[in-house]
């Protein structure tokens, strides 16, 4: 894969200024919408899902740039943290932790917050650089409302293609009528992961080496800049659930949609449209929105359990110093990359040792589902008949759910949607698989197995005594209980595909797996994949 960067844009794209309430040239987050300003987009031919983690042989030069203006202007945290924390202001440090920022006064009189570390996004683009500046309008970094606009992603058509009005017809006719699983793979992506940086190293060639894992999902809704690297707007998409709301121990609940959707639906309308995500065609995109950044801060509040803080295992006092006179700046030989030591770290991230950050993250998911500590909503007359931003996204096909598989024998009640039970199933299917093929699970999957199904042959072990001095980048026990469940179930649905991605039946998913709006959709469609793959397995399939 490589790295490459640089995308051409049309002016019409470009935004002329900053909102007036930003006040930083460095990516913040709206607290009350769950947007990011001001985000760097690195666009490479290759997708990343959260929970995996990379190492980055960055050497294109519109990129190197790039990162070293992250490193430049990322790597300290302005933003004032929470009394008797002192965050650090080390460039290959993950800075403070989301706990440090409880307050509600960030930045005066709105809710724009600096990130408190160092992010990018990551974002698909067929080809990398080549593809960028060859001109082509499907490879043109676009915003979502720009590519719900654009007929010609649903047959994948070039400009110097011959196109019949009758190939037009029959592929919009597919679209509108909802054969079409997702739109043609062959395209520039807008939606994206958010990258977090952990560390890095300069190369004496002048390349980077850095050490990154993706934290969440994210569309692109405004672009700000397209050189010498693309900057933009982007909107944190959390997952159906998220929206719907869900307690600290992991039990969905219909407060947020039953605050939002009062007086338009009976009692147990609202409770099946809580249980399956969905906020309901009667909700608006400014009441939506509100509801949306408070389960994007949520989220982000978890990070700092669900991802931990390793470095490269690199000693900066091996590096050489690029001439005698400079104190300040080293760099790495090439035979210094212990690339073996490197590896060991990918491709997932491991959950932190230490679960006193849940504490934080629990609170602030129980005020962001506290309708009485929510913020009045007031409805803008501009948007008041706009439906919510994941409405849009699935009927224009840019969300959708993963194709179907066929020839499975179905082990589940068809109308099976309780993520509780589509995880159940999913660990029985991978139990079933491991046990078949003596395929070992790496310990950052098996941790997720739930803590009742400790009968499983791949349940994971307590953690020994002998191996409790060990980084947890190298061990991991079982998850602490205070860890909500939907938060373990949705790391579960990006990890689990992984695993087959080599496979035909998940070859080239996820862009799929990322674009799928639910937990539970991420669910039923890995599960009919390992369902599939047993089914083969057992010989009922020539």
């Amino acid at each position: 894969d490589s790295d490459e960067t640089a995308t051409l844009s049309s002016s019409s794209s470009l935004s002329s200024s900053i909102q007036p309430q930003r006040r930083s040239k460095r990516p913040q987050l709206d607290k009350s919408t769950g947007k990011i300003s001001n985000l760097p987009l690195w666009r490479v031919g290759w997708v990343e899902t959260p929970g995996r983690r990379n190492c980055l042989n960055v050497h294109e030069g519109k990129y190197t740039h790039m990162f070293e203006t992250i490193f430049a202007t990322q790597s300290t945290v302005p933003s004032e943290p929470a009394s008797g924390s002192s965050p650090s202001a080390s460039p290959s440090a993950s800075a403070s932790s989301w706990a440090s920022f409880q307050s509600d006064e960030i930045d005066d009189d709105n809710n724009w917050m600096d990130l408190p570390s160092m992010y990018f996004g990551h974002l698909h683009l067929p080809g990398g650089t080549s593809s960028a500046l060859s001109g082509r309008e499907k490879f043109r970094l676009k915003t979502w409302k720009e590519e719900l606009a654009d007929e010609s992603r649903f047959y994948d058509v070039d400009d110097d293609d011959d196109e019949t009005p009758a190939d037009r017809k029959n592929a919009l006719a597919a679209a509108d009528s909802g054969k079409l699983q997702s739109i043609a793979p062959d395209r520039s992506a807008v939606v994206g992961c958010l990258m977090h940086i952990l560390d890095h190293r300069r190369m004496d060639d002048g390349r980077l080496v850095v050490l990154v894992q993706a934290v969440e999902r994210f569309v692109v809704e405004e672009v700000l800049e397209t050189k010498p690297y693309c900057v933009a707007d982007v909107q944190i998409l959390p997952d159906q659930e998220d929206l719907a709301g869900w307690n600290a121990d992991g039990t969905v609940t219909s407060a947020v949609a039953a605050a939002t959707t009062a007086g338009k639906a009976d009692d147990e309308n609202d409770d099946d449209a809580a249980r399956k995500g969905d906020l309901g065609e009667e909700m608006n995109e400014s009441e939506c929105k509100h509801i949306r950044g408070e389960a994007v801060t949520a989220s982000f509040y978890y990070h700092d359990y669900e991802f931990d803080d390793v470095k490269l295992p690199i000693a900066k006092t091996t590096t050489l110093k690029c001439n005698e006179d400079d104190d300040d700046e080293n760099f790495v030989s090439k035979d210094e990359v212990p690339w073996l030591g490197i590896s060991k770290l990918l491709p997932f991230a491991h959950y932190s040792s230490d679960d006193k950050s849940l504490d934080a993250a629990n609170e602030k998911l129980t005020h962001a589902l506290n309708p009485d500590k929510r913020k009045t909503i007031s409805v803008a007359t501009t948007t008041k008949n706009e439906l919510p931003l994941e409405r849009q996204l699935w009927n224009g096909g840019i969300l959708w759910n993963p194709p179907p598989v066929s020839k499975v024998v179905i082990r589940r009640i068809e109308d099976t949607t309780d993520c509780d039970t589509l995880e159940t199933l999913l660990w029985l299917a991978l139990d079933d698989f491991c046990r078949a093929t003596k395929f070992v699970l790496p310990e950052e999957v098996r941790c997720l197995v739930p803590p009742e199904m400790d009968y499983l042959d791949i349940h994971p072990a307590p953690l020994s005594s002998s191996s409790s001095s060990m980084s947890s980048s190298s061990s991991q026990c079982s998850l602490s209980p205070m860890y909500p469940k939907i938060r373990r179930q949705r790391r579960l649905s990006y990890l689990a595909p992984a695993l087959i991605e080599n496979l035909e039946v998940g070859k080239g998913m996820r862009q799929i797996w990322l674009n799928t709006p639910s937990t539970k959709a991420r669910l039923l469609g890995v599960l009919e994949r390992f369902d599939y793959l047993n089914n083969q397995l057992m010989g009922q399939f020539e």
